[in-house]
């Protein structure tokens, strides 16, 4: 039995408005012939977006409930991310002479949610200091070397990482959306993939399944990610991210610019305020700290009311610019800057109780 790890899933890909909804029903047929057993159903919005509901009533099994079995001689696989994006651009452009055409079909024709595909006026626009921007460019490299952005952009959203450090694109399991408060687990048995989700998440079910009464999404977790890695590798951001975690700049007199880290929980980074207490220490202050410490502790109670005062000041800023900025009629940024500004929050909150007397 080997782990196999849910690093890469699911996208806005499927929150977007595909230009053709292909019928689902042929490559469900698709599945089943390919040995691929699942209890899910597929079902499309109105805007061509797709989710998973059950269809079948399931059992659970040490606390697990399966959603998706499938053989790997289903999957597409790869040793790496541009070699599945070449392998799926090999099986495209065969068309229907490829054994994955019924798959391929339905998977979406664009991925405009993703930044990557945004022009820079609007990254440039999205206030969140420069991340979102930044983070788009140190990716720009890879991406614009691929030969066809849509093959790698799939594969970068909708991968899942093998335990033999290979990549594989796995039909069905790549329709289902992500929520990171199920619990998620996968292991290869038999060279098949086993998704499992704690029984938890599986909506009561009680008496026999009514197949005809509308059955509620499921999820899985695509893994512990910040709102801005989500955003970056599959195109779209969870309105609640218990794992988000914002950057924002602070600037020091003489010392250029910090960058400081505030977790969802309102703790900020340790990093980034031990060198702002070394910067903002007295030479007396210094004289206990080693030369080149890392991690430096309290120093004084004026000192930490220094860094305090300086960290609540920047960070009611970032608050502010993000809040005007996420007034906008992009969905996609406006949820981006929420959820970054609940954290930014949450690290104010923090200050505020601990130093009420800064505010």
């Amino acid at each position: 039995i080997s782990t196999c790890y849910l690093i890469h899933t699911n996208t806005l890909c499927h929150r977007e408005t595909m230009k053709v909804v292909q019928p689902i029903a042929p490559f469900l047929s698709w599945c089943s012939s390919q040995g691929i057993q699942s209890p899910l159903d597929v079902k499309a919005r109105e805007n061509g977006s797709r989710y998973v509901v059950l269809k079948d009533q399931v059992e659970t099994i040490d606390g697990k409930v399966n959603l998706v079995r499938c053989p790997d001689k289903a999957t597409i696989a790869a040793s790496s991310i541009p070699e599945l994006a070449d392998r799926l651009l090999f099986e495209k452009n065969l068309g229907e002479k490829s054994e994955f055409a019924p798959y391929i079909a339905v998977l979406p024709e664009e991925c405009v949610g993703m930044p990557r595909f945004w022009d820079f006026a609007k990254l440039n626009e999205v206030a969140d200091g420069g991340a979102l921007l930044q983070a788009v460019k140190e990716d720009q490299a890879r991406v614009s070397d691929f030969k066809d952005p849509w093959a790698l952009s799939i594969a970068d959203s909708r991968a899942n990482f093998l335990p033999d450090q290979s990549y594989s694109l796995t039909p069905l399991l790549d329709m289902i959306n992500h929520d990171s408060s199920v619990k998620t687990s996968a292991e290869i048995v038999n060279n098949e993939l086993f998704l499992n989700v704690a029984a938890e998440s599986i909506p009561q079910q009680s008496g026999i399944f009514n197949m005809f009464q509308p059955q509620p999404e499921l999820f899985i977790s695509y893994g512990d990610f910040t709102n801005l890695q989500t955003l970056i590798q599959y195109g779209f951001c969870a309105d609640e991210n218990p794992f988000n975690a914002e950057s924002f700049k602070i600037s020091v007199l003489g010392q250029g610019s910090i960058t400081a880290t505030v977790f969802n929980n309102g703790i900020i980074d340790p990093i980034a305020m031990s060198t702002l207490r070394q910067t903002l220490a007295t030479t007396d202050e210094l004289e206990d700290v080693s030369e080149g410490s890392l991690m430096v502790p309290f120093l004084s109670t004026r000192n930490e009311m220094e860094v305090y005062a300086l960290v609540a000041g920047y960070l009611e800023e970032a608050i502010y610019e993000s809040k005007i900025g996420s007034v906008t009629d992009d969905a996609i940024v406006a949820s981006y800057l929420k959820g970054r500004v609940a954290s930014l929050q949450a690290g104010s909150d923090m200050i505020r109780k601990k130093y009420p007397d800064l505010f």
